[in-house]
């Protein structure tokens, strides 16, 4: 089975120190919507808009794993987890690093490609993190 996923982080209001929410959208060849899904991790101090993309492109990669995908392609406009991920840039920070590690054998488990899309193609993985901060901010 064949997929496009595409991802999307967040930190809200500020960034660093909001809360960091993430979002992943499915769809099988046919363009057609499989599954989606998003969350908060958290907030304070320590949350980033890098963390919470990071962790959306992980949940994205261990859903496609858990239901047998193979031949993935994971879309989302972080060029910074696109090219750390990927390994065409160095990663300075260790929990990015960590992060990416979880990242890379999800991604050749399911002979994926990470591919980077300009903001106005993951309009809907943008908005569903959206989703996920204001429920969020509900529920504190």
């Amino acid at each position: 089975m064949a997929l496009t996923i595409y991802c999307d982080g967040l930190c809200e209001p500020r960034n660093p120190g909001g809360y960091g929410c993430w979002a992943w959208i499915a769809f099988d060849e046919q363009g057609q919507e499989l599954e989606s899904c998003c969350g908060c991790l958290g907030h304070g101090p320590t949350m980033t808009n890098n963390i919470a993309e990071y962790e959306a492109v992980i949940r994205a990669l261990s859903w496609a794993t858990e239901h047998g995908a193979i031949g993935v392609i994971v879309r989302t406009d972080s060029q910074l987890a696109v090219n750390q991920i990927n390994g065409s840039w160095r990663i300075n920070k260790p929990h990015l690093a960590s992060l990416a590690e979880k990242a890379r054998p999800l991604l050749t488990e399911l002979h994926g490609q990470l591919e980077w899309v300009p903001r106005e193609q993951n309009t809907r993985a943008d908005a569903t993190s959206h989703k996920a901060y204001q429920t969020a901010l509900q529920q504190r």
